[in-house]
């Protein structure tokens, strides 16, 4: 049996596959190695992982994640998971050539993650030809949960919302500067603390002021990510929570820009499976 991670920020669903059909997937915290250590990541694997699979029937492990993109970072998931799955062979990638994979298996896009992070890459097929580095929540992640979440409680703190939603903004988050400075400069996590926003957007989304807010951080998702493969005639491959529950503004803001929009899916373990499974 095989097991696939897909790994955000925030959580990461695994599938334990025996064939491309035949799966069951769990769910635990996300392991990103930017954002939390060995002793965490291994917490995380035995204390919320081990009790959902049978350890014992796991032969190979394929772990696509935020933050694996670099061999340093990479090394510390595959490290932590050979010590937890000794018999098992692991290999460690980057979520980005996961979506790939997932969402293209090998046609030619322009590839996109839009969750808690954002990313991007030109995909040939087989490897990852371009990437526009996401920089993090700090200096990029635009369009993602975080860049959503970051807008909507500066406009609120600055007195740049509606009143009706800085009211209520305020009331159901606690969005008061001294919370929110605590929550970004002080507390761990910074990036999720702003995503989680996201459903109080989701749930004024009709409201114009959020309608708004959303299409600027698109906009700044494909001017300064997008735009930079000169790609317009490659579709476009989307996969993450804010790419599906902001749909119908995503295509139509990469109308906008001249992009089509190929496939929108929340995650793209299906496609994994599939991918590594074909054969069997």
């Amino acid at each position: 049996m095989i097991l696939i991670a897909d790994s955000g920020s925030t959580k990461t669903l695994w599938l334990c596959c025996q064939s491309a059909s035949n799966f069951t997937s769990v769910q635990t915290s996300g392991i990103n190695p930017y954002l939390i250590g060995e002793k965490e990541i291994e917490g995380i694997i035995q204390a919320e992982l081990y009790p959902q699979i049978d350890v014992c029937c796991i032969s190979h492990i394929f772990f696509y994640g935020a933050g694996c993109s670099v061999g340093s970072k990479s090394d510390i998931v595959k490290n932590c998971l050979q010590k937890s799955f000794t018999s098992a062979a692991v290999e460690v990638y980057s979520d980005l050539l996961g979506a790939c994979r997932g969402l293209c298996g090998t046609s030619r896009g322009i590839v996109c993650i839009l969750g808690t992070g954002s990313n991007s890459c030109l995909y040939n097929g087989r490897n990852i030809e371009s990437n526009t580095p996401s920089l993090g929540y700090v200096l990029g992640d635009e369009g993602s949960g975080s860049a959503l979440g970051k807008a909507l409680v500066a406009d609120c703190l600055k007195g740049l919302m509606p009143d009706h939603l800085s009211r209520e903004l305020t009331d159901k988050y606690d969005c008061t500067t001294a919370n929110v400075l605590e929550q970004v400069y002080k507390k761990p996590f910074a990036n999720r603390y702003l995503a989680s926003f996201a459903p109080f957007i989701l749930q004024h989304s009709a409201d114009p002021y959020i309608k708004n807010l959303v299409s600027v951080c698109f906009d700044k998702f494909i001017e300064r990510n997008l735009l930079q493969y000169n790609e317009q005639d490659t579709p476009l491959y989307f996969v993450g929570s804010i790419a599906v529950y902001f749909a119908e503004v995503l295509k139509e803001r990469c109308a906008a820009h001249g992009f089509t929009l190929a496939v929108t899916e929340k995650n793209p373990a299906r496609g994994l499976a599939g991918f590594h499974l074909k054969d069997i």
